[in-house]
């Protein structure tokens, strides 16, 4: 869930949008930040190639397996 590990500091934003993590709210996020969690304080601008989002969606299928 955003903003949920302790010890971390995280935007309003991020502490307010009570996302749980799934491969689609991930692709959303990382495709555009702060349209997908306004307020977040994140400074990536997102991931614009379709390529490169499915090559990391798929490193971190494998990663956390």
């Amino acid at each position: 869930m955003t903003g949920a590990v302790s010890g971390y500091f995280y935007s309003a934003g991020m502490r307010g949008k009570h996302v749980v993590w799934t491969a689609a709210t991930l692709q959303r996020y990382l495709a555009d930040p702060r349209e997908f969690i306004p307020g977040t304080t994140m400074t990536f601008a997102g991931i614009k190639d379709r390529q490169d989002m499915k090559n990391l969606l798929a490193y971190l299928r494998q990663a956390t397996r």
